[in-house]
């Protein structure tokens, strides 16, 4: 017999396979972004905020093109903070055991598009709206959404690590705490900028 016959009992085969099929197997599972990737985005967001703050404080537009933003400005809200309010929602019946974890993860998925494209068009509309910068409560409005923005990308991050667990895998705590503070500071920073933007616009 020589070392391309196999054995008449298949016992040196099962190795061979397991291995093949470790080979095979490739991971399947979402790759989070690295640090480096991260600090550019959050870079890219962050003179982002400051070019549309520098722009709003010298943009002057038209009655017309006003009303086109501010119409505009609250679709961006419904749009992005509707996908949050969701997604969020999701996430609390899944901790009440009421959904899975997949749920959840299909949510999120679902939802990223309409998140981001809300907070940019909350953020470039906002500029055409010709606000008081200098106002300590616009200013408070444009830290929250610029918080917001930054930890969307740290949400999308702990997202990542979530979809790892598969339904009825227990989830470790310290990893439930940052997705529960997450959703604690993106419903905090939305809110405080539809509140603080109602207030802005009874003055």
């Amino acid at each position: 017999m020589t070392i391309l016959d196999p054995p008449a009992d298949g016992t040196a085969e099962q190795p061979a396979l397991a291995a093949t099929a470790t080979i095979a197997a490739p991971d399947r599972r979402p790759r989070s972004a690295t640090r480096p990737t991260l600090l550019l985005l959050s870079v890219g967001i962050v003179a982002a905020w400051i070019a549309v703050v520098v722009s709003a404080a010298h943009l002057h537009v038209n009655p017309a093109i006003h009303e086109a933003a501010l119409f505009l400005h609250l679709a961006a809200v419904v749009l992005g903070f509707g996908a949050v309010l969701t997604v969020d929602w999701v996430g609390l019946l899944w901790i009440l055991r009421q959904r899975t974890l997949s749920a959840v993860a299909q949510a999120a998925h679902t939802a990223h598009l309409p998140i981001w494209l809300g907070l940019a068009g909350l953020a470039v509309t906002g500029a055409l709206l010709s606000p008081h910068v200098s106002s300590p409560r616009t200013a408070v409005k444009l830290g929250a959404v610029l918080i917001v923005a930054l930890n969307g990308l740290y949400a999308g991050q702990i997202q990542q690590r979530l979809s790892r667990y598969g339904d009825g895998t227990p989830v470790p705590r310290a990893l439930l705490l940052r997705s529960m503070t997450a959703a604690g500071i993106s419903q905090a920073g939305w809110w405080t900028a539809v509140i603080i933007g109602f207030l802005n616009a009874q003055t």
